[in-house]
């Protein structure tokens, strides 16, 4: 039924029916082959991107592309904020692999539908609006819960810039299939490949075909849905980063764990640039200074929340965040600034119940000359 996309893209919603600009449409019956329905006359809607705002609700689902589905059920979530024009080449290698994929939308809806792929794609995407920048942890948990009501017990998670390789899908479904057999393994992470660096190659890839890994960054991540919503997902008031951190420490807290999957996605952090200090070659990302205030609060409330029982971790990523400003004041331009807001947000960390929202992004960036959309 309809209400149940309703219930998947927001939490406050009630029971009545979805209401589109003149259209309807059943999330059963997609999977079912069923058609959408447009107008007073159910004329088969035409085969062409579109996207429909609902009255009065803060999120939407929209059918972009039909597809007849697949016995997998493995879906795909990336979240998009204002994509360049080649996301529609990476998109397209999303939903030539997934059964579904849901795009969560948090930047301009007028942006998006000059990026999708053509309609005559065989495969299915569709489009949640989140009417705004909700955050990467609240778009997250929009296509989760989407993903869950339509049917799918994993999901691989993404970012609008990250390029997944052909096969991706399929080592990720070999792995699940493993994981039936273990219950406890709750997260698969690929290695990741970023300005020459690799990323999350776990130490004993060579003796083990799964092996446990204690970081796993949210784009390319396999999650069980059942345990991905039974922890709460993403912690929506961290906006942007750490959330993966977080959600990683908790998820080894109660038992679970994360594997390594035996394959390399391309994904960016920042724009990076490579630097040389005293023969050690090293990464700059040149992050605009909101994301440094959302990376001081949130590396602080992290500590907060998980210091007493996940310690060497916190540790661990509070050395990583003191050699990124040090990168910053060493190697970066709008270095005052910068520091400023990483501050900044470290300090907001210390009020109760602090946050960090879009209108704190903004603020920060509206004097650098570093795009806001970093």
């Amino acid at each position: 039924m309809a209400s149940r996309v309703q219930t998947a893209c927001n939490r406050k919603s009630s029971n009545r029916s979805l209401r589109y600009s003149g259209c309807t449409e059943s999330l059963r019956g997609r999977r079912s082959g069923g058609d959408k329905t447009c107008g007073s006359k159910g004329e088969k809607a035409p085969g062409i991107p579109r996207i429909h705002h609902l009255h009065g609700e803060k999120a939407v689902t929209t059918n972009l592309v039909s597809s007849k589905g697949s016995s997998r059920h493995l879906h795909a979530v990336v979240v998009a904020f204002n994509p360049d024009p080649d996301f529609s080449n990476r998109l397209a290698r999303l939903t030539t692999q997934f059964e579904k994929v849901w795009i969560v939308n948090n930047g301009d809806p007028l942006n998006l539908p000059s990026v999708i792929p053509s309609s005559s794609q065989r495969h299915s995407a569709l489009v949640i609006d989140m009417h705004g920048n909700a955050g990467i942890a609240a778009a997250i948990n929009a296509g989760v819960r989407a993903a869950a009501v339509a049917g799918a017990a994993w999901a691989a998670l993404f970012d609008q810039d990250s390029i997944c390789p052909d096969g991706f899908a399929d080592v990720g479904f070999a792995a699940i299939e493993w994981a039936a057999d273990h219950a406890q393994v709750a997260l698969f992470a690929p290695i990741f490949a970023d300005s020459g660096n690799i990323y999350q190659r776990p130490k004993n890839s060579d003796v083990e075909r799964y092996p446990m890994v204690e970081e796993a960054i949210t784009s390319g991540s396999f999650v069980r849905l059942s345990t991905f919503l039974a922890l709460g997902g993403y912690d929506e008031s961290f906006f942007i980063d750490f959330v993966d951190h977080d959600y990683m420490l908790r998820l080894n807290q109660t038992g679970h764990e994360a594997r390594s999957l035996p394959i390399e996605l391309i994904h960016s952090i920042g724009k990076g640039e490579r630097k040389s200090f005293f023969g050690k070659s090293f990464v700059t990302t040149h992050h605009s200074p909101g994301r440094l205030f959302a990376s001081g609060h949130n590396m602080m409330k992290l500590i907060f929340r998980h210091s007493f029982r996940s310690p060497r971790m916190c540790l661990k990523l509070s050395t990583r965040e003191v050699l990124r400003i040090l990168k910053i004041i060493i190697y970066e331009s709008d270095r005052v600034i910068k520091v400023k807001a990483w501050f900044s947000g470290f300090f907001r960390a210390f009020s109760r119940s602090s946050s960090v929202s879009a209108a704190d992004l903004s603020r920060w960036n509206i004097n650098s000359r570093v795009f806001p959309s970093q």
